[in-house]
């Protein structure tokens, strides 16, 4: 079981920019909205799904260490 941690800030504050301290093949990245990164990076992803049984699918068949789903609010705008 993981330990599940929430990073909230204001827009621009370098919250995406943080996960380019990664290596390569560490992280699953759930990029919800579809945005480009800030910056090179070689991440698992599913772009530009809201649903929650995908993501969720995604989570459980996953081999990286760490998942970030990038934007979680926009997720439960939806729901």
């Amino acid at each position: 079981m993981g330990i599940p941690v929430l990073i909230l800030g204001e827009s621009g504050t370098g919250k995406t920019t943080s996960l380019r301290n990664f290596q390569n093949g560490e992280l699953a990245l759930v990029n919800v909205v579809g945005k480009p990164l800030p910056f090179r990076g070689d991440f698992e992803s599913i772009s530009k799904t809201t649903n929650a049984n995908e993501i969720m699918k995604f989570m459980k068949t996953t081999t990286a260490k760490s998942i970030v789903i990038d934007d979680c609010q926009y997720i439960m705008s939806f729901q």
